[in-house]
């Protein structure tokens, strides 16, 4: 027989980068162990992986549904959770539907069902809420990240995460409940997204590679001036390289993102110094610009006419483009 595929979530921000920037906190011991440090951080940064964390759900929710009979008939009128044939089974409904209602829902180990008010009044549950091991009646734990559950052994608890107004894809939450800490995992749709998402890690890599290629910091400087606001603070230049991988691994989506912001700007630049006919591209391999005097701005470009123009975009990490766009961004910035 073949094995069920466990039901996943994935929990907290799963755009979390894979590491961090951090220092180590100071310390000091006196006597019996005293702790005489500062706790401020202290020493070189250095790159971490972040761990995953435990994210505390709350136990709680109003879902859609209606509530049944255990052969799942529904009544005309609403059951009473008072009514003997009635057993604490809800059957869920999409958020609106004119056969249900808002139903509290909460998940406690080892009862077959959800049903809060038939917990309270039929089953006259009680919690102590000074006792830590009550500690799941009020949060289910899941780890950041993906979160595998067997549907069978762990049914109610399942049940619970489908209808909890904490999932986003939870269709018998409250649509104008906006905040949700984890979602679902979509076998067809999560390998669309992992997909897009190999392909632009492969494309930034290859962008950070090809920075690298000249043997000098220059372009990797320029990229960095870019995409670093994905990091933070400027690496040393024997850090850049590697600073940048990380970056281009962690967030490819992001870090292209910023490239071609980075590009349109550009092409803006272009666009306006073309608009107040400030550049003149009519000699080959030079690039003429300026308001009331012109000057040379790049020569010795590799192409002729309006393509010099896209060279430097093209090749905008090149020390030697990015100065002639600096140049030319000086001059459009004084037009009105």
């Amino acid at each position: 027989m073949a094995k069920t595929a466990p039901y996943t979530v994935i929990a907290g921000n799963w755009e979390r980068p894979a590491f961090i920037k951090g220092q180590f906190l100071e310390k000091g011991y006196g006597e019996k162990g005293a702790d005489l440090g500062t706790g401020q951080p202290t020493g070189d940064e250095r790159l971490y992986t972040l761990r995953r964390q435990d994210i505390g759900i709350p136990n709680y929710a109003q879902a859609w549904g209606v509530r049944t009979y255990d052969d799942g008939t529904i009544p005309e009128n609403p059951i009473d959770v008072k009514d003997p044939k009635y057993h604490g089974k809800i059957e869920f409904l999409p958020f609106g539907d004119v056969k249900g209602t808002l139903i509290e829902c909460r998940y406690l180990k080892n009862y077959n069902t959800l049903d809060v008010q038939y917990q309270n009044l039929v089953l006259n549950v009680k919690i102590d809420e000074t006792d830590p091991s009550s500690a799941e009646a009020f949060f289910i734990t899941l780890q950041s990240g993906e979160n595998e559950f067997d549907e069978v052994r762990e049914k109610m608890k399942v049940q619970m995460l489908k209808v909890s107004s904490y999932n986003s894809g939870s269709v018998c939450r409250n649509p104008d409940a906006i905040h949700w800490l984890f979602r679902e995992k979509n076998n067809d749709t999560d390998v669309k997204i992992e997909s897009k998402s190999l392909d632009a890690k492969t494309e930034a890599l290859m962008i950070v590679g090809n920075a690298a290629s000249d043997n000098t910091y220059g372009r990797l400087h320029n990229l960095f001036n870019i995409v670093g606001v994905l990091f933070g603070e400027k690496p040393e230049d024997k850090e850049l390289f590697v600073t940048l991988q990380l970056i281009a691994d962690g967030k490819p989506v992001e870090f292209l993102g910023k490239v071609e912001e980075h590009k349109k700007y550009i092409s803006n630049i272009f666009e306006k110094a073309k608009s107040y006919k400030v550049i003149d591209c009519t000699k080959d391999g030079v690039i003429v610009a300026g308001d009331t005097k012109k000057e040379i701005i790049c020569e010795d470009i590799p192409a002729k006419g309006e393509n010099m123009l896209l060279w430097l975009l093209t090749n905008h990490l090149d020390p030697k483009a990015n100065e002639a766009i600096f140049k030319l961004k000086k001059i459009t910035d004084k037009l009105k």
